[in-house]
């Protein structure tokens, strides 16, 4: 992931050296956020995937 906005941000950069930091700033804000919202419902799936697993493996 942090491959692919070091590849973006160059690709940006070899365009237009203004657009760069405007461009970057939003790719960090957005992965930043994505990371922030997806990791809990990743931990919640990934507990109610095992209580389930769980619960049909008691019955």
């Amino acid at each position: 992931m942090l491959f692919l906005l070091c590849l973006i941000s160059a690709k940006a950069f070899r365009r237009n050296e203004l657009v760069t930091v405007s461009t970057l700033y939003w790719y960090i804000v957005l992965f930043v956020a994505t990371f922030i919202f997806v990791r809990p419902l990743i931990i919640l799936s990934y507990t109610y995937s095992e209580n389930n697993h769980s619960g049909t493996m008691g019955m």
